[in-house]
């Protein structure tokens, strides 16, 4: 990082951390929908099979349990300097 940032870098810092906090805000509120279904769901008895047709309950279980895991810091932080270069 350079010690003596340009005001031009300054900006784009800025920028993306107000992105990666919105993302991080917005991944908090999806992870914890996730999570409250996933609990809904395991309390639930399917008697005749999953309800979603073509999946046994274990790949929806599964999935969600995929949703859960958090994205790289580093990607994240790639994909808001993406997104500020394609907005400047």
């Amino acid at each position: 990082m350079n010690p003596y940032p340009t005001r031009a870098e300054l900006r784009r810092e800025a920028a993306c951390d107000a992105l990666l906090a919105a993302q991080a805000t917005a991944t908090d509120a999806f992870h914890a929908i996730v999570a409250a279904a996933r609990t809904a769901i395991a309390a639930l008895e399917f008697p005749l099979g999953c309800p979603a047709a073509g999946y046994d309950i274990d790949d929806v279980t599964g999935i969600l349990a995929d949703w859960l895991v958090p994205a790289e810091p580093l990607r994240m932080r790639d994909l808001a300097r993406d997104a500020y270069a394609e907005a400047a």
